[in-house]
């Protein structure tokens, strides 16, 4: 009899602690204060790519033009930080890529953002002409690391680590 009540509460603890276990941190939304696509990206590169910019030194130091002209709208460092995100050069223009939600999905340290990536018709009349689209996104400040890029059919684009502290 003893055996059997020890079994039932040994039981009975285990089925408690499993009914109270957390579950797993839900993901919230980081809304997007601004975003502003572009074709020729003020940012550098050939294939694609993000970059976190956190200060006016920093951006300075990646980009050719000023932080509000790319954002679209004044950057208050203190507060803001700059993800940029470019889909690589391109051999025509035409070529564009927008975030696709108002928001970034943040779940701990995991950032995932959604884009729209549009290119011209097969048969469209386009400049031959290099381009490097991208979106340059103004967010709060936040604590994140990793970055995982998708677009609009769940792709994954870009995927890596950025420094997402102060």
């Amino acid at each position: 009899m003893t055996r059997c009540l020890s079994l039932l509460a040994t039981l009975g603890v285990t089925i408690g602690m499993v009914a109270c276990a957390a579950p797993g941190e839900e993901a919230t939304r980081w809304p997007i204060a601004s975003a502003r696509s572009h074709a020729q990206c003020p940012l550098a590169g050939d294939r694609p790519a993000a970059w976190l910019v956190e200060s006016a030194a920093q951006w300075s130091s990646l980009a050719q033009g000023t932080a509000e002209r790319a954002a679209g709208t004044p950057v208050d460092w203190s507060r803001d930080q700059l993800i940029v995100v470019s889909i690589g050069m391109k051999p025509t223009l035409g070529h564009q890529v927008a975030a696709s939600s108002d928001s970034v999905s943040l779940q701990g340290r995991d950032a995932r953002l959604a884009v729209n990536v549009s290119a011209p018709a097969p048969d469209a009349m386009t400049a031959s002409a290099l381009s490097h689209p991208c979106v340059v996104l103004r967010v709060a400040r936040r604590n994140w690391q990793d970055l995982t890029v998708v677009d609009q059919a769940g792709a994954t684009l870009w995927q890596g680590t950025l420094s997402g502290r102060r």
